[in-house]
């Protein structure tokens, strides 16, 4: 994953190999130390996952935590991403995938959405 500064905001890029497959805004600077408490190492600007899940979790974490506007619950959402089996985790990621490659950026929200609607975070 590669981070980077953009208008201000930094932003998560999550490729997989060369590919870009989704993108994430990231509203609160403390929120990229939860990448190193998951597993990933950090090298410049590029964050390397060494296990697919966590690559996959931390994917939907900042997918829908983009979508927050406050940072209560938070816990909660990272408690409940944390829980979930491998298929739920690829499910979850086909959709943010999807909705990525046919309108970008703001066509994560939806899945986001119903993801914060299903789970109650």
């Amino acid at each position: 994953m590669k981070v980077r500064r953009v208008k201000g905001r930094k932003r998560l890029y999550f490729y997989e190999g060369d590919n870009l497959i989704a993108a994430a805004t990231v509203r609160w600077e403390d929120s990229l130390g939860w990448l190193e408490d998951y597993g990933f190492t950090k090298n410049g600007k590029v964050y390397r996952a060494s296990n697919p899940t966590l690559f996959l979790a931390a994917m939907i974490l900042y997918s829908v935590l983009q979508t927050k506007r406050r940072r209560s619950g938070i816990e909660k959402l990272k408690s409940t991403v944390n829980s979930l089996e491998l298929i739920e985790l690829r499910l979850w990621a086909s959709y943010i995938k999807e909705a990525y490659r046919a309108r970008g950026i703001m066509g994560i929200y939806k899945p986001a959405r119903a993801f914060k609607t299903l789970f109650d975070t």
